[in-house]
């Protein structure tokens, strides 16, 4: 069972970096920053493994609309 909960940890932490790595390629993103990465426990509902969390800041010319259509393409185009 560890080694089950370090695969689904490592494949959380791949899909963080992946995303971070898309933002700062897109070309609406600027002078991107991102916090580090870290385990939380999920609170409530289903059973479910640690969530993998991050901070990214950046600047962006796009509306707040228009930036969540880009960030949820990303979002589908990683498979989240």
């Amino acid at each position: 069972m560890i080694a089950d909960r370090v695969q689904v940890q490592q494949v959380l932490l791949n899909l963080v970096r992946n995303a971070l790595e898309a933002l700062l390629a897109s070309p609406w993103v600027c002078s991107l920053q991102a916090s580090s990465l870290y385990g939380s426990a999920p609170l409530g509902g289903a059973v479910q493994p640690d969530y993998c969390n991050a901070v990214a800041a950046f600047l962006t010319q796009l509306s707040p609309e228009a930036l969540l259509t880009e960030l949820r393409g990303l979002e589908a185009t990683l498979g989240r």
